[in-house]
């Protein structure tokens, strides 16, 4: 059908467009919705002391998010998720030795397909959160040593002084804002939010570093993005799929196993906003298969074929998908640091608390407890 792309091209342009203007640090929304009380911005695992209510003050929302929860967990130590994410790179090169020797289909048409793209995103991923964790895993280790210097009283390992950091760190951003970053605990309450181990000398969340951003961005482009592929792919395309039932599973299936343990296990922030990057990830693709069909005359994929009055639908479609799958795994982040916060108010309450005026006081080791009893005092 000669009048497809004609449709289907600015349509996807018209998507990019709208995603772009609905982030409220967007010039068209700073300059047409300014001081406008909604917002769509959803984010999962905000930085200490980051109320639901305040407002990103750069395009992708870093000072609201702390990149700790990249490569800290409170359920596993962070040596394992370099682990996994070690372990995900055999992974990668054996799925390379399968298609080269056993099913020789590793030719220069691999790189045509967005499974193998996608594939690629999930391995870049894995290589940057190793990097990201062994780096964070030294630093650790540096502040400790430090801190043994300083204080050779101190006990407990590196991550165990870490996490008293980052609870006194959550006391007093809740007793200083008079709210509590859990849910289920009301005004005047002091919970410990989820923690996020390797906090900097001082207290504060790690700052953004290149390779933090690129560790995050990276993770919300290839997550989502397999997971859209695997559903799509035995949904529509696995029927007329010859590759062999062993190469397909490892690209249609037992990859997304790693990308869902690591979110799960670690404490990875998701934010609608960064939807616009893995948006952008899929048009590429789709230029490049329009420029390959322009210069071929082939279509990697038939479900695109202008010629066909159908694949209309599948262009409507795609984006949507893109962000079905990226909320999704916003959801399952959502959904893990909620099961986080209440199992962290539940060990607080088994713990005991005393008694206050204007609420409840956790007993916590002497100097995290007296940390949030100046901050509610008003002392410095």
């Amino acid at each position: 059908m000669a009048w497809v792309p004609f449709v289907a091209i600015p349509y996807i342009v018209l998507v990019n467009l709208v995603v772009y203007a609905c982030n409220e640090r967007s010039f068209p929304w700073r300059k047409l919705l300014s001081g406008k009380r909604f917002h769509l911005l959803a984010i999962s695992n905000r930085a200490p002391g980051v109320s639901r209510e305040q407002h990103p003050s750069c395009f992708w929302a870093w000072d609201l998010i702390a990149p700790s929860g990249c490569v800290a967990s409170p359920l596993v130590p962070p040596w394992v998720l370099l682990a996994l994410r070690l372990s995900a790179l055999p992974y990668f090169a054996a799925l390379f030795l399968v298609q080269r020797y056993a099913y020789h289909n590793l030719d220069a048409g691999w790189l045509l397909f967005f499974t193998n793209w996608s594939f690629v995103a999930f391995a870049f991923s894995m290589v940057v959160g190793v990097a990201h964790s062994a780096s964070e895993l030294q630093s650790c280790q540096q502040r400790w040593r430090l801190q043994q210097q300083l204080s050779p009283q101190s006990t407990g390992s590196p991550r165990e002084l870490d996490m008293q950091r980052q609870a006194s760190q959550s006391l007093l951003a809740g007793a200083a804002d008079g709210h509590s970053d859990v849910r289920g605990c009301t005004k005047g309450d002091v919970c410990v939010a989820v923690p996020r181990q390797c906090s900097s000398s001082d207290g504060s969340s790690v700052s953004w570093s290149l390779l933090a951003k690129v560790h995050l961005l990276s993770v919300e482009v290839a997550h989502p993005a397999e997971l859209f592929l695997t559903v799509f792919y035995w949904a529509l395309l696995h029927i007329d799929d010859p590759s062999p039932l062993g190469s397909t599973l490892m690209v249609h299936g037992i990859n997304n196993v790693f990308m869902l343990a690591d979110v799960v296990l670690s404490g990875i922030p998701f934010v609608s906003y960064h939807f616009q990057l893995l948006l952008l990830y899929g048009t590429v693709y789709l230029v490049f298969v329009w420029i390959y069909f322009g210069a071929s005359g082939v279509w990697v994929y038939s479900i695109l074929d202008w010629g066909t009055s159908s694949s209309l639908a599948y262009y409507f479609a795609l984006p949507g998908l893109l962000a079905l799958a990226f909320w999704l795994y916003l959801g399952i982040a959502w959904l893990r640091d909620n099961c986080w916060r209440r199992r962290r108010c539940g060990q607080a309450a088994a713990n005991g608390q005393a008694a206050g005026k204007d609420g409840a006081m956790l007993v916590l080791p002497g100097a995290v407890q007296q940390l949030a009893m100046d901050a509610r005092d008003g002392e410095p």
